[in-house]
């Protein structure tokens, strides 16, 4: 009895042993195609989310690009304005002056008074030329009175009284600020342009 309980327990011990391999086997292709499964996955993941940066990259890149071309084509468009505008409120003065010598003259010797007036006098200026400044000022003087008296002369000879002056000075400014406002408002409305 020993030898057929012996064998009937080892054809078991084979049998659970063999039934364990399987189950094992079984197992180890399981977890390999969960594996294999996972691996696919992940890669399909990463390659997913690879596409999706790099469109996200190139589209960033295309805004860039095309907010770059806007913003350089208006400033362009801008400074062309402004360059149209200035050359034109240029070409107004030159008239202007051209049409009224004399109040150019004058005006052009009321600013550079101005300048004079507004720049500092320094000590060492006036060390030097004291004593010749109060000279100068006398000649200037004298010299300014006879030049009034000669151009109220010559403006009277030419049928221009102080009204007639006073309107032809009003006609040049105004001339003048028309021009400048022109060039301005066509700066700013270039700017404002949409794309």
């Amino acid at each position: 009895m020993t030898s057929t309980a012996d064998a009937e327990q080892e054809g078991r011990i084979a049998a659970a042993t063999t039934h364990v391999r399987d189950a094992a086997s079984q197992a180890r292709d399981t977890a390999g195609h969960v594996v294999e499964v996972a691996v696919e996955r992940v890669s399909e993941a990463v390659s997913t989310a690879k596409d999706s940066v790099g469109e996200a990259y190139s589209t960033a890149a295309e805004k860039a690009s095309d907010t770059y071309n806007v913003v350089s084509q208006r400033a362009s468009e801008a400074y062309a304005a402004a360059r149209e505008r200035a050359a034109a409120a240029g070409e107004a003065t030159r008239e202007n002056v051209k049409e009224y010598p004399a109040i150019a003259v004058i005006g052009a010797i009321a600013v550079g008074a101005v300048v004079a007036a507004l720049l500092p006098r320094s000590d060492r200026e006036a060390a030097w030329l004291g004593p010749i400044g109060a000279k100068i000022g006398d000649v200037t003087k004298t010299a300014f009175a006879s030049a009034k008296e000669a151009g109220i002369d010559a403006l009277g000879d030419a049928g221009l009284n102080r009204d007639a002056a006073r309107t032809q000075v009003d006609k040049f400014l105004d001339a003048a600020l028309g021009a400048a406002k022109a060039a301005g408002g066509a700066a700013a409305a270039s700017v404002r342009k949409p794309a």
